[in-house]
């Protein structure tokens, strides 16, 4: 199997621009910001919870522990947050307005469905095709938690 390619940072920046075109700005955003700065994968995406990301005073916390049934490979892994991404999931707590600490992190565009290992996906990927297409760009094979995860 081919190793996926990384983004690079023109490529980023025109993805977080396509981000802002978009009905769901802010939810878009944080979840591409979050798979691209922690490198977590869409199963994983999927699994976090409030309580996760933030303390109980709704802080986001510097990092924070995935348990074996939220990762990939059943293993237990420690997560850091970055400036940028911790700046991004303080304007998302905000949007989402959501202080029950074990409800999803990510929810659906109509805001019922939770978002599933099998749907958080399009969300990332959806966006790099479409800015992909805008931008007239050779198609493209990556995972985006390959670029900086």
């Amino acid at each position: 199997m081919a190793q996926a390619t990384p983004l690079n940072d023109a490529q980023i920046k025109r993805a977080l621009r396509y981000c802002q075109a978009r009905r769901h700005v802010t939810r878009d955003t944080t979840i591409l910001q979050f798979s691209l700065y922690t490198g977590l994968r869409a199963k994983e995406l999927a699994a976090l919870r409030i309580s996760d990301v933030y303390d109980t005073e709704g802080a986001v916390r510097t990092q924070f522990t995935l348990s074996k049934s939220q990762t990939k490979g059943s293993r237990a892994r420690t997560v850091f947050v970055n400036k940028q991404l911790a700046q991004q999931l303080a304007v998302y707590r905000k949007w989402r307005h959501c202080s029950a600490s074990n409800a999803p992190l990510f929810r659906s565009q109509k805001g019922g469905t939770l978002l599933s290992q099998h749907n958080v996906p399009a969300v990332p990927q959806h966006i790099l095709r479409m800015w992909t297409a805008r931008c007239k760009q050779s198609q493209w094979k990556t995972h985006i938690h390959h670029t900086l995860g």
